[in-house]
């Protein structure tokens, strides 16, 4: 019988079958798996991305913080500091002085 399908075939072509059924499943499985697992690892670099920012922003502040006391004490600002600090000593010596004649 050439024309007639042999059972051996049938049987075949149906575990064949089921093979790719079974594998599309298990693909389907594992692909939903990795896009969860894709969905938590972008919300952890999203929260990671938060906190260097966070970092960063401190970062910037410290130093802006840094310089303007860097600034305040640079040798040339305090030295004109200690002179103006010194003329007022010596002008308010004078008031005194002065005070103390009248």
């Amino acid at each position: 019988m050439e024309g007639s399908i042999d059972l051996r075939l049938v049987i075949t072509i149906s575990t064949l079958l089921v093979s790719v059924v079974a594998a599309s499943a298990i693909a389907r499985y594992q692909i939903r798996e990795l896009m969860q697992t894709v969905t938590g690892l972008r919300k952890e670099i999203s929260s990671m991305d938060l906190r260097v920012d966070r970092a960063e922003m401190s970062a910037a502040s410290l130093k802006q913080r840094t310089d303007l006391l860097a600034r305040m004490a640079a040798p040339e600002v305090l030295e004109l500091r200690h002179r103006e600090t010194a003329s007022m000593l010596k002008d308010i010596e004078h008031l005194k002085k002065s005070l103390e004649r009248h």
